[in-house]
């Protein structure tokens, strides 16, 4: 394991205890680590995690990397956009939308894996019960 991922861990640590992230958040960032050693990818797997707490299925990528901090009080930076787009592509711990991986990358759009599939599912089950209804138009003109 790399200095910089371990000390991303510790700083992952630090911040559960102080109230900041879950443990939920730091587990799953630690079990990324054990099969990735990027910190970048490491770091989206505790933001997307820590997403889900704060009511969001995802984490749109671009608009994290705005200069600003990765978690709201965490004191870490986001990378540029193109560092984590490039870090998560090449990452076995994210895939693509129907690929089986811990973290699904849909365009700029990063989730865990079963949130993405409950949304799909969702959304399937949507577009399937939408219809075109005709509209009587002379109906309408009499009301």
């Amino acid at each position: 394991m790399s200095v910089a991922l371990q000390t991303l861990l510790t700083q992952l640590q630090d911040l559960v205890a102080q109230g900041v992230l879950a443990p939920i958040d730091h587990h799953f960032a630690a079990f990324i680590a054990r099969h990735e050693d990027s910190p970048e990818v490491v770091l989206a797997a505790a933001v997307a995690s820590h997403a889900l707490g704060q009511q969001s299925s995802c984490i749109a990528l671009g608009l994290r990397c705005d200069g600003g901090e990765a978690i709201p009080g965490s004191g870490i930076a986001t990378p540029t956009l193109e560092q984590w787009r490039r870090s998560l592509a090449c990452s076995s711990a994210v895939g693509l939308p129907g690929e089986s991986a811990p973290l699904v990358l849909d365009g700029d759009n990063l989730y865990l894996s079963r949130f993405y599939r409950g949304e799909a599912d969702i959304a399937a089950g949507l577009r399937a019960r939408a219809t075109a209804i005709d509209i009587d138009e002379t109906w309408l003109g009499e009301r």
